[in-house]
């Protein structure tokens, strides 16, 4: 049987196309074509193991040691840093991945380099994340392929509060995924009615793996068909146990062939996305999240927008940072109950006011 031959290219297409499909993304997709994976690369640029703000570094988990709260705040934005530049590779793969219509797509990176594809391109999108022991958003619509749903399982690099560092965050993290605090029902029901799951990159040999794709409802007690798994380095015996455990079957390609394979049979198949009107821009989506009350979002896609704008948007980049550092202190108070509720909604028009005011700015400097 050849390569080819062990894809089901017409359920794949037929799934997409009905919108039972869910794309899942993981870290494999950001190594480097010489094979320098992911980790690698973050521990290199943040000079582990002489950094003087990581007390210890733990490789097979890419989780750190921190002596106190500042050193890893400075190490999270160190990481922000991280995640903007460039990476060509990835965007490659990301940017074929962005023309076929997954309606949801499921990150196992905090990175929102997904994101920014879609805004260079005017797809109309919605994006979330992972924030755990927070409350579930009981307003979640279910994804559809006009307005997909990229959804950041691991938390956003934009978002401090939201990011897995350290053993204690990771803990925080099951603890609170297992009490299903976080995860809107929505999305809950969209994967269990999902007929195929496509994996990209995905490091299934991470000892939590297995426990998120069961918490996930991926577990195969009642899935009678296959699903797809392009990851490079996989040993045999993962294979076998993802195999007989989640009906995942492993195509002997490397990541990109596998993808430009996929994206090939859906041009074909003229199962391409469409741009949106350009007369929507961005500015003009963001204002609209912000009447139904999205600060969050907002801040964080309209901060990675204006660092991308390079020097143009440098001091409206500045002045949202420092709106995302009040927005950030307010919760804080909000959450330990040291604001009352009246002063806390009083302080929340301000920042949506400040924040709108600088969308509107952008509209005529951007």
């Amino acid at each position: 049987m050849t390569e080819e031959q062990l894809v089901d290219w017409d359920f794949v297409l037929d799934t997409i196309r009905d919108e039972r499909c869910i794309l899942f993304i993981g870290p494999e997709v950001f190594a480097t074509p010489e094979g320098i994976n992911l980790e690698t690369q973050l521990a290199r640029y943040l000079g582990v193991p002489e950094n003087p703000d990581i007390q210890k570094y733990y490789p097979d988990d890419a989780l750190f040691f921190f002596q106190s709260g500042a050193k890893k705040t400075r190490i999270s934005y160190s990481i922000k840093r991280f995640y903007h530049q460039p990476s060509p590779h990835a965007e490659a793969i990301l940017e074929q991945l962005s023309d076929i219509p997954f309606h949801f797509i499921i990150s196992l990176t905090p990175d929102q380099l997904l994101q920014s594809i879609f805004d260079k391109k005017n797809l109309k999108y919605k994006s979330d994340y992972y924030y755990k022991n927070q409350p579930a958003d009981p307003e979640a619509k279910i994804p559809t392929a006009a307005n997909p749903l990229i959804y950041n399982l691991l938390g956003s690099v934009d978002v401090q509060e939201s990011l897995i560092l350290t053993h204690d965050d990771l803990y925080d993290y099951f603890e609170s995924i297992f009490r299903g605090k976080s995860i809107p029902e929505t999305y809950k029901n969209h994967l269990r009615q999902a007929r195929n799951f496509i994996f990209i990159g995905l490091q299934f040999d991470k000892w939590y793996m297995q426990l998120l794709l069961r918490i996930l409802y991926l577990h195969n007690d009642k899935a009678e068909f296959m699903r797809y798994a392009a990851s490079e380095g996989i040993e045999d015996e993962v294979k076998t146990l993802c195999l007989e455990q989640f009906n995942i079957n492993f195509i002997s390609k490397d990541i990109p062939t596998f993808v430009g394979e996929l994206h090939r049979h859906c041009v074909e198949a003229g199962l391409l996305r469409n741009a949106n009107d350009p007369s929507v821009s961005p500015v003009a989506k963001w204002i609209g999240l912000l009447a139904k009350g999205n600060i969050d979002t907002v801040l964080d896609e309209f901060a990675v927008y204006l660092e991308r704008s390079g020097n143009a948007g440098q001091v409206l980049y500045n002045d949202v940072l420092n709106l995302m550092g009040r927005w950030s202190m307010l919760q804080q108070k909000t959450n330990r109950g040291t604001i009352g509720e009246q002063d806390a909604s009083v302080e929340t028009n301000k920042v949506r006011e400040s924040l709108l005011d600088l969308l509107n700015a952008a509209k005529t400097t951007l």
